[in-house]
């Protein structure tokens, strides 16, 4: 099975093309023109790969649209939407657009992201965090994703913890908020630990 390919059960009908988001995209930028086709992609399925080769094909700023779309139907979909976390993770790599990158990182986000990829997209997520230079929303959601891959894993949470500390002393409001709240989760995640090994 292509773990790439988003399947419809059986009966339903071929997966949604590629080309007939972008085009419609291209006409439609609208929110509910997004959530329109996250639904398409849901019922009818898409190849991943038949995606990201559209999306490579585009020109902003319908590629940030194409992105967009993804993460809206990751954030819906977040089973199915591992199967093109690598592919993700290519286009992110060699992503400048800030756009593009925000819905990157949030896609990610959704995603129990696999192991052979944890500790790469871990890094690159630390070092979106600490840098200012990044656009808020693009530090959030990398975040996000950092704390998810470092959730089951003592070592990572210490050190994000050190990350988000140093956050909160010398960053915008908005990242001070986002690093409390990920803080506080990852403490809760420390104390379950604390109570697992106790009993």
């Amino acid at each position: 099975m292509n773990t790439r390919t988003s399947r419809p059960a059986d009966g339903a009908r071929r997966p949604v093309s590629p080309a007939d988001i972008a085009d419609s995209l291209a006409g439609d930028r609208t929110k509910r023109n997004v959530a329109r086709w996250a639904r398409v992609m849901a019922r009818r399925g898409v190849d991943f790969d038949a995606f990201f080769d559209e999306l490579s094909r585009r020109q902003p700023p319908l590629r940030w649209q194409m992105t967009w779309l993804l993460s809206h139907y990751v954030a819906r979909n977040r089973r199915d939407g591992t199967r093109a976390e690598r592919r993700i993770w290519q286009t992110l790599t060699d992503c400048g657009d800030p756009g593009m990158r925000r819905e990157l990182w949030r896609a990610l986000s959704f995603i129990d992201v696999d192991e052979d990829l944890a500790g790469d997209v871990f890094d690159a997520a630390i070092a979106v965090v600490r840098s200012s230079a990044e656009p808020i929303a693009v530090r959030a959601h990398a975040m996000f994703a950092a704390r998810n891959i470092a959730r089951p894993h003592p070592p990572l949470r210490r050190e994000l913890r050190l990350v988000l500390e140093a956050a909160l002393a010398e960053d915008s409001p908005a990242i001070r908020a986002r690093s409390r709240n990920v803080l506080d989760e990852l403490r809760k995640a420390d104390a379950a630990g604390d109570g697992r090994r106790r009993t």
